[in-house]
């Protein structure tokens, strides 16, 4: 799917969320299948907690919360949302 830094993104209802350990596990109950976060995918995860967001919101987060640098923010970005929109884990909020 492409999608802009404006399209608005959200978790899709009915997935779980649980910190094992060290960890973030994300859990589609539809499949049975989970997805171990690592510690920016838990972040963007985080933020998509109860409040849709965009590319470009999500990317300025990870710069101010992880430090992350600007040119690696979006990348890092776009990586998370195709992987758990591939997942059938986030949706389109809005239309861009």
């Amino acid at each position: 799917m492409e999608f802009t830094a404006d399209t608005v993104f959200r978790r899709r209802e009915g997935v779980i969320t649980e910190a094992v350990l060290a960890d973030v596990v994300v859990l589609d109950p539809q499949t049975g299948r989970y997805v171990r976060l690592n510690r920016t995918a838990a972040l963007l995860w985080e933020l998509l907690d109860g409040a849709p967001g965009t590319p470009a919101t999500l990317a300025a987060a990870l710069e101010q919360r992880l430090g992350a640098p600007a040119q690696r923010a979006p990348a890092d970005v776009t990586a998370f949302i195709e992987a758990m929109l591939s997942r059938g884990l986030v949706e389109v909020a809005a239309p861009a």
